[in-house]
């Protein structure tokens, strides 16, 4: 009787094979644990974004929604409810009576790529002497913006509407994790105003 055929230890090449084998499937079980960390983080990342344009689309969809028709032309045309300005380079307006009656406009700036709010302090007597308020965040970068009147002539007999249509991108720390939305809203002015 052979002196080692009573030995149960392992031989070498088995505990190689098991160690290979316990690390290949850890490897595994890494990777996709490090890829739901990443998928975690972009949706993260398209969460904020998306409230936090909610915010700006509502905002902005309120004071559109209660303007009123310049009868006098104190801020835009005479008998107009909306209007597209470009009050400098870069710029590119929405101006309208607001419901306190002073001129207020939304703005996209191109050079900083940040939708703003200008207001008058005046009663709407023509200029926006209010300053300008980023209403988007500083870790969002606006890549277009567009403001688009519809039915906004005396005699059309069309109900006035704005359609707003944003390309808006966080830009995260990695690049991996950046996340884009574009998103398009119509709002209609609250009060009738057709013939």
């Amino acid at each position: 009787m052979n002196q080692f055929s009573n030995n149960k230890g392992f031989t070498l090449i088995e505990v190689v094979v098991s160690i290979f084998m316990f690390f290949s499937i850890f490897v595994v079980i890494l990777g996709f644990f490090g890829y739901a960390v990443k998928g975690q983080k972009k949706a993260l990342a398209s969460q904020e974004i998306s409230d936090q344009i909610s915010y700006v689309m509502e905002y902005m969809s309120r004071s559109i929604r209660m303007a009123n028709k310049d009868v006098g032309g104190t801020c835009i045309a005479a008998g107009k409810n909306y209007e597209i300005t470009t009050p400098m380079a870069g710029y590119s307006c929405i101006r309208f009576l607001n419901y306190d009656n002073k001129c207020q406009e939304f703005c996209f700036d191109s050079n900083n790529n940040q939708l703003k709010r200008r207001k008058s302090g005046d009663g709407g007597s023509g200029g926006l002497v209010g300053s300008e308020v980023d209403i988007t965040s500083s870790k969002l970068k606006v890549n277009s913006a567009q403001f688009n009147i519809i039915g906004n002539g005396i005699g059309d007999n069309i109900q006035p509407k704005i359609t707003i249509s944003l390309d808006v991108e966080k830009n995260a720390e990695k690049p991996e994790y950046n996340a884009q939305i574009k998103i398009q809203s119509t709002i209609s002015q609250r009060n009738l105003d057709t013939n």
